[in-house]
């Protein structure tokens, strides 16, 4: 009996955004090295892929020219077996990388750099995800729990309440320090 394949889900959307990552893949010997230097964000994706890439990067070298179209494509080659890797052969968490900006040598850049940039790009992702503390019941923030607090936002006095500040003596300027409270007792 044929029975047709189950319909794939999505996995789910990655739980942190991740602005002006950087990562970088140098290895310079006197033959086969290689200079990938890229700058991306990271964050849920918006439709149903596993992972959605977008190159925004506005790079352009000393003399003008755009890096090479293979580039991105190895960065996101590299990527993608990376996040596919990490998780058993499907990407842990549905992903949107946008690539914000590449820098290479004309001489010494090469796909497999850019591809190796990818696969670390994929490994800083996870690594971000797994060590981001927990938020607390009921809030569905997508932005990790140790970020300063948005002064316009009347909850974040609240979650983020600001220490007292030390007491000052009569007249003095500036701050006290705490041998000056000891010896004025």
């Amino acid at each position: 009996m044929d029975r047709a394949a189950a319909p794939r889900l999505p996995p789910p959307p990655l739980p942190i955004r991740l602005t002006g990552v950087h990562v970088r893949s140098v290895r310079q010997t006197s033959c086969g090295g290689y200079v990938a230097l890229v700058w991306f964000d990271a964050g849920p994706a918006h439709g149903h892929a596993d992972v959605e890439f977008v190159d925004a990067s506005s790079s352009v070298d000393e003399y003008g020219e755009r890096p090479p179209e293979e580039f991105a494509r190895a960065f996101l080659k590299g990527l993608r077996s990376a996040l596919e890797d990490a998780g058993g052969g499907r990407p842990l968490h549905s992903t949107r990388v946008v690539l914000r900006a590449l820098r290479w040598s004309v001489v010494d850049s090469h796909p497999r750099g850019f591809e190796i940039a990818g696969r670390r790009a994929a490994t800083e992702i996870t690594e971000r995800v797994r060590n981001r503390p927990e938020p607390p019941p009921g809030e569905r923030s997508l932005t990790p729990r140790n970020d300063p607090p948005n002064e316009k936002d009347p909850r974040a006095a609240q979650e983020h309440p600001r220490p007292p500040a030390p007491p000052r003596a009569p007249g003095a300027r500036g701050s006290v320090r705490p041998t000056d409270q000891h010896h004025r007792q």
